[in-house]
């Protein structure tokens, strides 16, 4: 979401009717709050019919229908590193690349935190325990059909 806020010429936020570009536009959340321009983001997320924000078990022709048939599904979680080694171990050919970009070697072991989007920093800066709310039953089937496990963040701000 703070795309929206330092790249609003990439275009990230949709629709352009509400969130403006670069050419202009945006009155309509313009003197909003952080918190409240995320909330309309989601509110309008659904209707965008914008790939990134599927609810992935509806990927590799319904992913939740053959989770069983794939060697290995990887999640982004605190054991991010070790599924990125998992794919790294799996597929050689993007080992220079996993290293480049996030330091496997270095990193491997800990906990994922974040460090790579700085998203940590931004969960109280966007969300509040409404949007938490909207956010989880978007994504309710991923969490259900894949076994997701709900972040600690999520938890604390809905208690």
């Amino acid at each position: 979401m703070d795309k929206c806020e330092r790249k609003i010429h990439q275009r990230h936020c949709a629709p352009i009717a509400v969130f403006g570009d670069h050419r202009g536009g945006g009155g309509l959340v313009q003197n909003m709050s952080k918190q409240m321009r995320f909330e309309t983001y989601v509110d309008t997320m659904p209707l965008r019919w914008d790939l990134h924000f599927f609810p992935q078990s509806t990927y590799c022709n319904g992913l939740r229908r053959h989770l069983d048939e794939y060697a290995f599904v990887g999640k982004m979680d605190d054991n991010f590193y070790g599924d990125l080694e998992e794919v790294s171990n799996r597929f050689p050919a993007i080992a220079n690349a996993t290293e480049n970009v996030f330091q496997l070697k270095a990193n491997v072991g800990k906990l994922n935190v974040g460090t790579e989007t700085k998203s940590k920093t931004h969960i109280q800066e966007y969300y509040t325990s409404n949007t938490v709310r909207k956010v989880l039953q978007y994504y309710a089937v991923d969490y259900v059909e894949l076994g997701l496990t709900i972040p600690q963040w999520a938890i604390d701000m809905l208690a």
